[in-house]
């Protein structure tokens, strides 16, 4: 399975629609491709507050090792970021490079629309969030911010897969 299609799967199953059970602080989640092998890295996803929510998820696999997925997942009563390519992300006020921006909507979400607006951050740029204090980002006009939380389970996600990396580096 490709890594864009395990990811997408795993934003779809990972859906905020209920209560997660508690997590340790600053611990992101771990998930393995019961058919690959590949392992996913990953913040954890709030459930709604409000009728209209909108997240931020970290994703990293092994099956590409050299970038960090960036998605906005946002709950509503309508698509809002359709028709908008435009995001950007900061780490404490340092802008950090994407690719292309893609947009998904869950098929499967039957009470609220769900939306991913994703792209991906190359390895080297994705080190700026280790050291990060504070992430803020834009989709389209909206201006947001990754709480504290967030940006601890960021930190992690990027701890476990450079890990991973030496590892296999190690091996070669």
């Amino acid at each position: 399975m490709s890594r864009a299609l395990f990811a997408m799967a795993l934003l779809f199953t990972a859906l905020p629609l209920a209560a997660q059970p508690s997590k340790p602080h600053c611990q992101s989640a771990r998930e393995q491709d019961p058919d690959t092998g590949a392992i996913v890295q990953k913040t954890h996803l709030a459930p709604p507050s409000a009728a209209s929510s909108v997240d931020p998820l970290f994703v990293w696999t092994s099956d590409d090792p050299d970038s960090l997925m960036f998605a906005v997942v946002r709950n509503g009563e309508a698509l809002r970021y359709a028709g908008c390519f435009d995001m950007t992300l900061q780490a404490d006020g340092q802008p950090i490079p994407l690719t292309r921006l893609r947009h998904d909507k869950d098929p499967n979400s039957l009470r609220t629309v769900v939306e991913y607006v994703r792209a991906e951050i190359p390895w080297a740029d994705a080190q700026k969030l280790a050291k990060a204090k504070s992430i803020t980002f834009t989709v389209c006009r909206d201006h947001l911010w990754v709480d504290e939380e967030i940006v601890c389970e960021t930190r992690h996600v990027l701890e476990v897969a450079e890990r991973w990396r030496r590892e296999q580096a190690e091996k070669k």
